[in-house]
Formats: structure tokens, C-alpha cells, sequence
């Protein structure tokens, strides 16, 4: 009699039933899940769909589940989820195409397919699978262009003179000539360099293990390259976004993320060579002259400034990109109050930039002021004005952190003189000169009273902090910079307070156990989904987006039909893997059969020689045996050592 139980006995050597299915199918693998907790006979009629959906996390599909009219799609919605779980009954050729699909859709200008990407690329770097690394060759490739062309030729074989000896100019233009594509040549690859950046920018703001991922994969090196690359080949806002990547991974706080057991993981805090890097490549980008190129746009300078500011808040940050030191200041061993010698190195240069911000608050205060009121020219002013009175905002609040950590004022004037030189005397006049077209050009701002109120306040805000800022100089140390700081002042803090909310985010996906599942896959999946639409609407309404995701027309060749051949066709690729895979076998085959009739010959060749050799040896022996019972002579009737009698007899005497 069978009689119904509650789980199924522990068999001896099999795995425990008595904590959970999720710990049997860690514990055991994945034939060991929840649908054995129960069986098919306890159920009543009509209790099999539930049977079939029993262990799902998906609330919509225990929803459907329980409905006899939507059973059915409740247990096809719970065997494609339990499929796709079970990842290690992917083959590798499964992974590598998936990988590969993600990278080309990188770089796609849809706008729902671009936001599918961010989140696959999510997934996918959780579970450990290296997309992250294609997608960052790809932008590099995209950026600088790839070689092509002279393939797998020396160009300074190519760029040889007539004596033998490399020229360099020739192999420049060797080089030059290699490259093919690249954000110089095409412009649909500097498109295709925003959207990824776009895509890494996206991708970033998931998770603090995304972030990591991310520092990782160095992705700073595209990141700085796009900030060196020349503005004019590029989107007007590519610069923003790397400056957003960069934020992410160097201002994101030394949050948590969770790995793959389960345990909580915190990011290392960015070393200080690369935060010094990252800031003088700030620094050249926002003291940039015309005589450089293009200059970059308000958008960019504020993105600049405020990756500035947020790394300078911290005091030993700072202090490690005003000053340089001989020795490593966060080595263990050392007293406490130990003297570190310095110097001024200052990352970062803000004179230039402060006598930019004046010009433009000038010039767009003209026109301004030019433009009748009311008129739609006006409000674009007025829109300028109010962008580079953030520009400037951001200008005031990091002078005012890099005062407050300044030791002396002639440290702070080493950041905001052109020369980037501590002057060895300060004098009050130097002191009041700091800024001071900035705060005419905002005076006379504040004087148009007949215009918006609002820009007038935030113009009033900036001037009142901008002398608070110049009554502070006046009051500082005159002295001249330290020669030594202490270990404490220059050590970073150590990871752990920052985050908090992260890590206790990571330990809540630790706690659940599903290793690259976010919370929006488990709580209100419709939700979600109508999150993605409205996400992709406001993005294809995105001026931004438009600019970059707008299509060259495709030269279709004549007689190519009607699908062009840049048209990605997921059956035709599979196809043409297919047939790469069936040629290479039939080559192996092919191979193993001509081995294997080469050996056959051999061995019938060395048969025939063998059976061949015998009579000859036989005889060869006799002849050899008679010839050894009588004395050698010499002459011509001996016969020669080692060849057969040339009769029967005995040799004739001489």
C-alpha cells in the first residue's frame, strides 16, 4: 500500500532530504531539485500542472499555475526557465556564439536591442563568461581601426630603403596606410564608439560586481583613449560618457558585489597611479586652447570637473594629486606619524579652464541680453547660460574642496596659475586675482533684473560663494609648501565604510543563491518588462541616442537581392558554422583515411621485402660458411667481401 509522504527516503549514499531543494541541487547537482519533494499520486486531480511548476521562483508563473485554463503555459514558462538554468548542458560552441551575438549587438542603434544588451551583458559577466573583454576590443578596434590590407607584413620590411636600412618615415606610412576603418576615417565607427560607451555606461549603473567587472577589464584604457582621441571625428557627447564610465569605477565608493559562492566581494579602491593619470587627462582636456582643436562643450567640462570634485573629496586622494612622493606612503611597518617626503605634482590644472569659463559666461551673457524677450531664441540662451553656470558652479565647488585640503595658499595657486608652479611668495594681490574675471562676468549677470529670475539666483548663489572663496584665500597660511606629510594624511581609508547599502544588497543576493539573478527577475516580471518599453521609448526620444544611432544609407551592390550582406541573418550564420564544422571533420577523416592507407602500404612493402630476403640470406650464409674454412688471398680470383661466389665451386687456386 502505498501511502503518502512528504519527501522521499534518504537512500543510502544518496543525498539528504531534510534541508531544501535548492541545497540538495548545490549539494548533489541538478537532478536534485524541488519537484521531489513531491509525488505524482498525492495530488488530486487536476493537480499536475501545479506539480509541474512546483520549486518556481517566477510568481507570474505559480500565478498561471494554479489556474487550469493557463496550467498548460504555466509548465511550458517552467521547463524553458528550467532549461535555461541548467547551464552546464551548454556546449562551449553555445557560449562562444552567444558571446559573439552580444558583441555585435553592442553596437546596434536600436534602442530596445540596446537595452536587452546591457542587461545579457550583465548576466553573462555574472556567471563568469568573458563577454565584457570582446565588447572592449571591439570599441578599441572601432576607435583606432584595424590593420588590414598588408596582412601579416613587417612595414619595416615594406619601408626599406635601397641601402637596407628602415626608413621611418615610410614605415609610417606604411602603418598609416594598414589601417583600415576607425572614428578618423568612418564616421559610422565614432557612432559606434558613443553607443558602446553608452552601453558601458549603462551597464556600469546595474551593480557594484558590474563595476567591478568593468576595473577588471581595464576599461579606463578605452576611456582615456577616447578622451586623447581628437574631438572633432567624434560624437559631441562620447567624451561625457567615457567620464561616465570613468566615475563609475573610480567614484563608486568601494561598494560590494557577490561572487559566484555566494560570499560578498568588495572592490579594491583605485591606486593612486591611475587616479593621477585619470586627472591629468582631466586636466588636458579641460585646459584645452583652440590652437588644440575643438574645444570640448559645456556638457563635457561638467562632467570633468565633477569627476574632479568627487574624487578630491576625500583628503588623502587630494593630497596624493597635489603632492608627489619618493616613497610608498601606505606601506605597513611604518610608525604612526611617520614624515613622507614631498612635492608639488599637481595632477590637475584649473587656470586655463577658469579663464574659458569667463569668456563663455560673457558670451552667452551677450547674447542673452541681445535676444528679445519672449522669443524662442531666448529660451537656447538662456539654456546656454544656464549649462555654463553649472560649468561654473562645479568650477567654485572644487576650488573650495581643494582649498579646504590645501596645507598653504601656494599650493593652492600651483593649481589655479597658468603656470602650475608654487610661487615661493604670496601676496594678497595674487591672492584677489583668483577668479576675478569670473566674478565680473557674474556681477554683471546679476544686473539684468528684467531677465529670468532663476538664472539671475543661481548667478547670485555662484557670486556669494565665489568671494566666500577669495575672503577664505586671504585668510589662509602664506607660508611655503611642506617638505613632508605624514603616512596618515596620505593613506587612502580603508574600504568598508562607503557601500553600505551595496553590501547589504549583495548579501540579500547572497542569500537567495542564484548566482546572476537580480531582483527584477523574481518580483513582478510584468513590471519589468514594461519598464524595458518605457526605457527604450524615452531613449529613442533621446537627442543624444538620435545623434549617434542615425544610419548611413548601406551601398547595396547590384545583383545582391534583396538581403545585403551587412544584414546580420542568425540562420545563415549558423549555417555557414555548420558547414565550417562538417568541411573540417571531413578533412580529418579524410586525413585519418589516407594515414591509415599509407600505413597498409608500408606494412605490405615490408612484407614483400621480408618474404623476399629470406632465400637471399640462405644462401648468402652457405657461400659465407664455405668461404670461412678456406684462407683469403688476394687477386683476381678471390671473390670481393660481402657479394655471392660466382659459381658453385671452390675459388681455383692462382
Amino acid at each position: 500500500v502505498l501511502r503518502p509522504s512528504a519527501a522521499p527516503p534518504a537512500a543510502a549514499g544518496g543525498p539528504p532530504v531534510a534541508g531544501g531543494g535548492a541545497d540538495r541541487g548545490k549539494a548533489w547537482g541538478q537532478f536534485w531539485g524541488a519537484d521531489c519533494e513531491a509525488l505524482d499520486w498525492d495530488m488530486p486531480e487536476g493537480g499536475g500542472a501545479m506539480h509541474a511548476v512546483n520549486g518556481a521562483t517566477d510568481k507570474l508563473i505559480r500565478a498561471m499555475g494554479r489556474k487550469p485554463e493557463t496550467a498548460g503555459v504555466a509548465m511550458a514558462l517552467n521547463l524553458v526557465a528550467r532549461v535555461n538554468g541548467r547551464r552546464e548542458r551548454l556546449r562551449m560552441d553555445d557560449v562562444g556564439e552567444v558571446s559573439a551575438l552580444v558583441a555585435q549587438c553592442s553596437v546596434t542603434s536600436d534602442a530596445l536591442l540596446h537595452l536587452l544588451t546591457v542587461r545579457v551583458l550583465d548576466k553573462l559577466t555574472r556567471i563568469g563568461v568573458p563577454v565584457l573583454a570582446t565588447v572592449l576590443r571591439l570599441a578599441e578596434a572601432a576607435l583606432k581601426g584595424t590593420s588590414g590590407g598588408g596582412a601579416g607584413a613587417d612595414a619595416e620590411q615594406l619601408a626599406l630603403t635601397d641601402g637596407g636600412s628602415p626608413d621611418a618615415s615610410k614605415i609610417a606610412d606604411s602603418l598609416e596606410s594598414a589601417v583600415v576603418g576607425g572614428a578618423a576615417r568612418d564616421p559610422r565607427d565614432a557612432r559606434a564608439v558613443s553607443r558602446i560607451l553608452m552601453l558601458l555606461a549603462r551597464f556600469g549603473e546595474r551593480s557594484a560586481q558590474a563595476r567591478l567587472a568593468l576595473a577588471e577589464h581595464r576599461a579606463e584604457t578605452l576611456c582615456l583613449s577616447v578622451l586623447a582621441h581628437s574631438p572633432a571625428t567624434l560624437p559631441p557627447m562620447a567624451v561625457t560618457h567615457a567620464i561616465r564610465v570613468l566615475s563609475l569605477m573610480f567614484c563608486s565608493g568601494g561598494e560590494a558585489g557577490t561572487q559566484d559562492d555566494g560570499e560578498t566581494s568588495r572592490s579594491a579602491a583605485p591606486s593612486i597611479p591611475k587616479c593621477r593619470m585619470m586627472s591629468k587627462s582631466l586636466s588636458v582636456l579641460l585646459n584645452r586652447s583652440p590652437e588644440d582643436g575643438q574645444l570640448p562643450g559645456s556638457a563635457g567640462m561638467a562632467a570633468a570637473l565633477d569627476l574632479l570634485l568627487r574624487l578630491n573629496s576625500a583628503r588623502s586622494m587630494c593630497l596624493n594629486l597635489l603632492f608627489s612622493t619618493a616613497e610608498d606612503a601606505g606601506a605597513d611597518g611604518a610608525a604612526v606619524g611617520h614624515p613622507v617626503p614631498v612635492t608639488v605634482s599637481c595632477a590637475f590644472r584649473l587656470g586655463v579652464c577658469a579663464n574659458r569659463l569667463a569668456r563663455e559666461l560673457a558670451s552667452a551673457d551677450q547674447r542673452w541680453d541681445s535676444t528679445p524677450r519672449g522669443s524662442e531664441g531666448e529660451a537656447e540662451a538662456e539654456e546656454s547660460l544656464a549649462s555654463w553656470l553649472h560649468v561654473g558652479e562645479l568650477l567654485v565647488n572644487l576650488c573650495q574642496t581643494v582649498f579646504v585640503n590645501c596645507p598653504t595658499a601656494s599650493v593652492f595657486l600651483a593649481v589655479m596659475l597658468p603656470g602650475g608652479v608654487a610661487p615661493e611668495r604670496v601676496n594678497e594681490d595674487t591672492l584677489k586675482g583668483i577668479l576675478a574675471d569670473v566674478n565680473t562676468v557674474l556681477g554683471r549677470i546679476t544686473g539684468r533684473t528684467q531677465r529670468s529670475e532663476t538664472v539671475l539666483l543661481r548667478a547670485a548663489a555662484l557670486l556669494g560663494n565665489l568671494r566666500a572663496l577669495q575672503i577664505g584665500l586671504l585668510d589662509t597660511k602664506m607660508g611655503p609648501p611642506p617638505a613632508t606629510l605624514t603616512r596618515e594624511e596620505l593613506s587612502l581609508p580603508r574600504q568598508g565604510v562607503a557601500g553600505g547599502a551595496s553590501a547589504a544588497a549583495g548579501g540579500a543576493d547572497a542569500a537567495r543563491g542564484l548566482a546572476g539573478c537580480s531582483p527584477e527577475d523574481l518580483d513582478h516580471p510584468m513590471e519589468e518588462v514594461v519598464s524595458i518599453l518605457d526605457a527604450a521609448l524615452d531613449l529613442e526620444n533621446d537627442p543624444d541616442w538620435q545623434l549617434v544611432a542615425e544610419l548611413d544609407a548601406a551601398d547595396t551592390a547590384p545583383g545582391a537581392g534583396p538581403r545585403c550582406e551587412w544584414e546580420f541573418d542568425g540562420a545563415a550564420h549558423r549555417a555557414k558554422r555548420k558547414a565550417a564544422i562538417e568541411k573540417a571533420e571531413a578533412d580529418l577523416r579524410a586525413k585519418r583515411q589516407k594515414q591509415k592507407d599509407r600505413a597498409e602500404r608500408d606494412e605490405r612493402a615490408l612484407a614483400r621485402s621480408s618474404t623476399s630476403r629470406r632465400p637471399s640470406e640462405a644462401e648468402g650464409g652457405r657461400g659465407s660458411a664455405g668461404d670461412s674454412k678456406m684462407p683469403r688471398r688476394s687477386g683476381s680470383g678471390v671473390a670481393a667481401s660481402g657479394s655471392p661466389p660466382t659459381s658453385g665451386g671452390p675459388p681455383s687456386a692462382a
